[in-house]
């Protein structure tokens, strides 16, 4: 009897909780047979699934929560159906899951909308890196392709650089006889004797390259000081200026008054470079070839100094010394287009690279020449002017390269190779020195011109360390 006193109440709680859950179940509408089972959880339902059930899932509630229980109504329980490729896909439909597919379409909207960073136009079928990937149909470019050196690249190169001599222009004659019946002799000093040491330099560049190869550079050089240096040893009266320099009648031969000669004379030329770029650089044929575009400024700036010692033949206690000082300053603004190929490689990651670069420039250039003289009678004299070109004349920069990189490892690189730089059309102090006029007396105006005719060459070698990450 104890046993059956237990049983009839548990038999009753059972009816009762059936009675309890069979409203809400009867809710459930039968289906038609077109319509699709809708996801809950882990289960696959038999029943369509409203927009309020849905909404109550991402609420919290119970989905049995919305819905109202009609008559008559024959419940269709829920199964578990295994997955298979022509049955629904089961989904997560929790409010967590909810939320974080919510929030991974609002990321997958971010990323589509900046996709296109890219400094070029979109490609269309190609891919997002632009239309400097290529057009996917064997096209100039070839086919794209995730380039190795994504991302940044630095380099730092120390160079080692000489300069070709100025032109030819007399700078000292000598004299022949003794004062104050002395000839002009031979030249013993032209500017094209002026042969520079050779100068130390740095290279920086920073590349930013995008998954097809195709990259932005700004790269800076310094390169000084160079420095050239000439005298005549001490000879009492046996020099004398060459005929023309900053107006001047020394030289002339027979001069009206001749003016003390010369005993002893030094020059110094030096001269500095540096250079700021802009680059674009877009592939070609697979990659092997950048094309290059983009704008530079280059400056140039060199300084001649003479310096000459002279006595009064007739009164040798009476000394005096001489200052002809000229410098000329190069801004030059322009665009440039050129080449960087890949010209051999070898698998143990060795490569040559070739590099040529040419443009048109504007040159701002600006001369200033001064000369001074002192005597220990005393007596001295200053004049100086400063002339600049407005407008300028049109210059030409073109520079080459040839490098051979040898790969350190994943991140690194060593980089040996040549370098050269070519100015035309720019301003040098030995070319200025016979368009002034800078003679007595002080009241006279000084009178000069800015002669921008000349040329240079600057090459050396380059030896440095290239990073990308």
């Amino acid at each position: 009897m104890p046993r059956l006193r237990l049983a009839i109440p548990q038999a009753v709680c059972a009816l009762g909780a059936f009675a309890l859950l069979a409203g809400p179940i009867a809710a459930i509408e039968p289906r038609p047979e077109d319509e699709k089972p809708a996801l809950f959880g882990s289960f696959v339902s038999d029943q369509p699934v409203t927009t309020a059930a849905v909404e109550s899932r991402r609420s919290g509630t119970s989905a049995w929560d919305s819905f109202v229980e009609p008559e008559g109504v024959i419940v269709q329980p829920y199964t578990r159906q295994a997955a298979a490729p022509t049955k629904p896909v089961e989904r997560d439909m929790s409010p967590a899951s909810v939320l974080q597919l919510d929030e991974q379409t609002l990321a997958n909207e971010d990323a589509s909308a900046t996709q296109s960073w890219s400094f070029w136009p979109s490609a269309g079928a190609c891919d997002s890196c632009g239309n400097a990937c290529c057009t996917c149909d064997g096209g100039l470019a070839g086919c794209c392709g995730v380039s190795s050196r994504a991302g940044w690249t630095a380099r730092f190169d120390v160079l080692g650089l000489w300069r070709n001599n100025p032109r030819s222009q007399p700078l000292f004659t000598s004299l022949i006889g003794t004062p104050p019946n002395q000839t002009i002799g031979p030249v013993v000093l032209n500017g094209d004797q002026l042969t520079s040491d050779p100068a130390a330099g740095t290279r920086i560049s920073l590349f930013r390259t995008n998954e097809c190869g195709a990259s932005l550079e700004t790269t800076y050089i310094y390169g000084g000081n160079f420095y050239a240096e000439q005298s005549l040893p001490y000879q009492a009266n046996s020099y004398a200026i060459a005929s023309g320099i900053y107006g001047n009648i020394w030289g002339q031969d027979p001069p009206a008054q001749f003016p003390p000669p010369l005993s002893a004379v030094q020059t110094q030329l030096t001269g500095q470079l540096q250079s700021l770029e802009f680059n674009s650089r877009t592939p070609l044929w697979g990659g092997k070839t950048l094309f290059i575009s983009g704008f530079r400024w280059l400056q140039w700036q060199e300084r001649l100094i003479m310096h000459d010692q002279f006595m009064d033949p007739a009164t040798p206690s009476i000394t005096g010394t001489d200052l002809y000082d000229t410098r000329c300053v190069n801004d030059l603004y322009g665009g440039q287009i050129g080449f960087d190929s890949q010209l051999l490689a070898w698998p143990a990651g060795i490569q040559i690279e070739g590099l040529v670069k040419a443009g048109a420039y504007y040159n701002s250039a600006v001369q200033t020449s001064s000369y001074s003289y002192a005597t220990t009678q005393p007596f001295d004299f200053t004049k100086s002017i400063s002339v600049n070109g407005q407008p300028a004349a049109g210059a030409f920069v073109g520079e080459v390269g040839l490098t051979g990189v040898m790969q350190l490892g994943p991140h690194f690189d060593l980089r040996v190779g040549y370098f050269g730089l070519w100015l035309e059309a720019i301003a040098q102090p030995v070319a200025q020195l016979t368009e002034q006029d800078l003679t007595q007396p002080a009241s006279d105006p000084a009178t000069g011109a800015l002669v921008t005719s000349g040329g240079m060459v600057i090459q050396g070698i380059s030896l440095g360390l290239e990073g990308h990450w």
